[in-house]
C-alpha cells in the first residue's frame, strides 16, 4: 500500500510540474490587445481583455507579442506585464 502511495504521488508531481513552469500575462492597462504567442510548437493569435490576467498562457520559452506594443522573449515562471502601452516582465 505504501509503495502505490507513493507510486500515485509521483505521478500526480509530474503531471502538475509543467503546470509550474508556465508564463503568465497580465493586462494593467484599460484596452484590451491581440496577442500572438510564438513558440517552438507555432504561433498562436488571441487577445487579452483589460485589467485581466491570463495565467498559464503557455509553457516553455518562447516570445508574446502585443499588437502596438512590441514583442518580449518570456519563458519558466515569466509574468509578462502589459502597462502604459509598454511590455515588461516581472
Amino acid at each position: 500500500m505504501n509503495r502505490l502511495l507513493r507510486l500515485v504521488l509521483a505521478i500526480v508531481l509530474l503531471a502538475a510540474a509543467p503546470m509550474a513552469l508556465a508564463v503568465d500575462l497580465q493586462n494593467e492597462d484599460n484596452k484590451a490587445y491581440a496577442v500572438k504567442i510564438h513558440t517552438s510548437s507555432g504561433t498562436t493569435t488571441t487577445s487579452i481583455e483589460a485589467g485581466t490576467t491570463v495565467s498559464g498562457i503557455y509553457s516553455g520559452d518562447g516570445e508574446i507579442e502585443i499588437e502596438g506594443v512590441g514583442t518580449i522573449k518570456a519563458g519558466g515562471n515569466d509574468v509578462v506585464v502589459i502597462k502604459n502601452g509598454k511590455i515588461t516582465k516581472k
